[in-house]
């Protein structure tokens, strides 16, 4: 709970409700966790007042494919176009301590927050089946302060002797730890199960931990790269809005009907699918058959952790295919009311912020700026202030702004950046955490050949 009240005052609201309403001049406020009022001229008494005037007023954004893990190779990665990175990875996973998954987790929630994005589905994949490194990855986010749930998971071969012991070592871990009062009684960090993939090999193994989470209440995500797969979930009654599913790139029309049937939500990737040579089809398509659509950044490694970035890439993607089938079907100039698009301006946000929270299991509660919603905010002041308030929304999807101009940043009611400055951590022992992760990996990485 928010310690104290705060009234953000005079703001340009994008309030990302049903309506896509944008409120001028106005101000909110919080108490607690939530937002209790919207209006002019609201009552200060006992709130920290935080001038939003020529500035933007937004939901925070939620990543809900990434692998903080991954941060301290960022650099190492981006001229690697094709390879396996799981290679790579898989070469450092052994020798990968807590304190590297910690600090890991730690920079990049900062950074993430840093750039207005207020909630993540973290997937530690890495970990080798150490509930000791599940619990640093914990740490990092309640210290930083970011909507969290860190998906549980693992990358061990089904081959290897043990694999069955450490898959049991490893839903034990994380039962243990989700029932410690720093996880049971915390409001914005949760663990969840992070699935294998549903692969020939591993499917019954799959199914069995499907009903594990569900019969504990744990959220779910794993990687859906392979046509037929959602299909096949589907058959068997698995699918629902308890999981995420990333990626989906050989998802077809069928399927996506399934998860769009069973409220299953679908995270995108935008900038890691276009690096890999990826379709990028299935937002488009999804969108159009109702899918709950959200994205992420994936790896922490090839691009910056800012997520608004990436939904100016699926806008300028998704809008470029609905450009193509117009010129397929010789319809041009594009006629925008016989034409409309797939993503408005406030449509790709509500999928940021709205399907991200859905991605989290706060679809009902997060990700828009109306009275009762959890207070997860950000204030983004731009450098042309009448260019970019002339239409926010606009502003936000192409503007991409940048994390120097996101003033400030509200996740549940606490204020996590201030007048530009994160809170929590200063930037010397930022900045020596990422150093510090990053020599032990490049070593592990480099002395493993």
């Amino acid at each position: 709970m928010g310690a104290q009240a705060i009234v953000l005052r005079g703001g340009d609201v994008v309030t990302l409700d049903d309506e896509s309403t944008l409120r001028r001049g106005t101000d909110v406020r919080v108490e607690g966790d939530r937002i209790v009022a919207i209006g002019t001229d609201l009552d200060t008494a006992g709130a920290e007042v935080i001038d939003a005037h020529d500035a933007i007023v937004a939901p925070g954004l939620v990543d809900t494919h990434i692998h903080t893990w991954q941060y301290a190779m960022r650099s190492e990665m981006q001229r690697k176009w094709g390879e396996n990175y799981l290679r790579v990875f898989h070469r450092i996973r052994d020798g990968y301590t807590p304190q590297d998954t910690g600090d890991a987790a730690l920079a990049a929630a900062y950074e993430m927050i840093a750039h207005g994005v207020t909630g993540a589905v973290d997937f530690l994949h890495g970990s080798n089946a150490s509930t000791d490194h599940l619990e640093a990855a914990v740490d990092a986010h309640l210290r930083a302060g970011l909507r969290t749930v860190v998906h549980y998971g693992t990358n061990a071969p089904p081959e290897r002797a043990d694999f069955e012991e450490a898959r049991r070592r490893r839903l034990d871990g994380l039962v243990a730890l989700r029932a410690q009062p720093k996880v049971a009684d915390s409001a914005l960090v949760d663990i969840g199960i992070g699935l294998p993939t549903p692969s020939d090999d591993l499917f019954e193994t799959f199914v069995s931990e499907i009903e594990f989470a569900r019969s504990i209440g744990a959220r779910m995500t794993f990687h859906q790269n392979v046509a037929g797969e959602i299909a096949r979930l589907h058959a068997r009654g698995l699918l629902g809005p308890d999981i995420v599913s990333g990626h989906s790139n050989a998802i077809t029309d069928r399927e996506l009907d399934a998860m769009a049937e069973t409220g299953t939500v679908l995270s995108v990737t935008p900038g890691a699918e276009m690096l890999s040579g990826r379709s990028m089809t299935p937002t488009r398509r999804g969108v159009q058959r109702g899918v709950r659509v959200s994205f992420g950044v994936d790896s922490a490694l090839f691009t910056p952790l800012d997520l608004r970035a990436e939904l100016k890439s699926i806008f300028l993607a998704v809008t470029y295919h609905d450009g193509q089938e117009l010129r397929d079907a010789v319809r041009m100039p594009i006629n925008a009311e016989l034409d409309p698009p797939t993503f408005t301006f406030e449509g790709v946000l509500r999928a940021g912020s709205v399907g991200g929270a859905h991605g989290i299991g706060l679809g009902d509660r997060l990700g828009t700026v109306e009275v009762g919603s959890l207070a997860d905010l950000v204030v983004i002041r731009p450098r042309d202030v009448d260019g970019a308030l002339a239409d926010p929304a606009a502003y936000l999807v192409l503007g991409a702004p940048p994390a120097e101009q996101v003033e400030t940043v509200i996740i549940g009611g606490e204020v996590r950046k201030r007048d530009g400055i994160l809170v929590g951590i200063d930037d010397d022992e930022l900045r020596e955490t990422g150093r510090r992760v990053r020599r032990n990996a490049l070593a592990l990485l480099h002395g493993a050949a």
